[in-house]
This record gives structure tokens, C-alpha cells and sequence, in this order.
């Protein structure tokens, strides 16, 4: 029995409620390499689990995939990049989020970007 894309999230917020984040986001890539379409529960569950990352980029990585697949932010997608942004004190962040959010895919919002081909978040924890 193969997992579906309902499994995949399943794991991916059990990950991120483990401190895994890492590891959700890599489980986001194997939903995408077993053929699985990605959807916004997929990302909002990875994006959780990098709240937990040391850095903001995994979180700000996966905005810009969502974006560059074609899969819509929601408002809780678009709010939860917004506090971490200013949680973290990166309130220039907070408006590129915001305007990267409604780019279409394809083009770079504000012109700098993340230049992410994939996710590039290295191994799995």
C-alpha cells in the first residue's frame, strides 16, 4: 500500500509537532517525487514545523515554492509567514512576503528573491 497525499501530511505535521522541520520539509518533497500533487495543507503543514527552524529562510522557501507550483496561500499561509517575520525582527520581510505571495509563478517578486531551484534544504534531521 502506497502512502497518499492525505499520509504525507499526516507525517508532515507529525514531524514539525516532533521538532523535525527538516525532516517535514523533505517529506513535502517525497509527497511531490511519489507524483503527489502538494496542496496548501501540504505547505501549511511544512511551514508550521519551520517555525521551530533556527533560521527564517525554510519558512521563506517554501512561500516562494508554493508560489512557483501554483499553489495559493490562504490566510493562514500568508499570516504565519507574516508573524515570523516580525517575530524575528525581519519586518522588510514582511512586505516581499507579502508581494512574493501574489506574484505570478514564473516571475520574481521585488526582483531579489530567494534563488531556491528546489527546496534546498539539505538532509532530513
Amino acid at each position: 500500500l502506497l502512502p497518499d497525499a492525505i499520509t504525507y501530511n499526516a507525517l508532515i505535521s507529525a514531524c514539525g509537532r516532533a521538532s523535525m522541520w527538516a525532516r517535514s520539509c523533505w517529506l513535502l518533497s517525497e509527497l511531490r517525487a511519489a507524483g503527489l500533487a502538494a496542496s496548501t495543507v501540504s505547505y501549511s503543514a511544512a511551514m508550521l514545523a519551520c517555525t521551530g527552524a533556527p533560521k527564517l529562510e525554510p519558512l521563506l522557501a517554501l512561500q516562494e515554492d508554493m508560489r512557483r507550483h501554483g499553489v495559493p496561500m490562504d490566510g493562514f499561509t500568508c499570516g504565519l509567514v507574516l508573524a515570523e517575520c516580525e517575530e524575528r525582527g525581519h519586518l522588510g520581510h514582511e512586505v516581499a512576503a507579502l508581494h512574493a505571495s501574489t506574484a505570478a509563478p514564473g516571475r520574481r517578486a521585488g526582483g531579489g528573491g530567494l534563488g531556491h531551484g528546489g527546496l534546498g534544504l539539505g538532509a532530513a534531521a
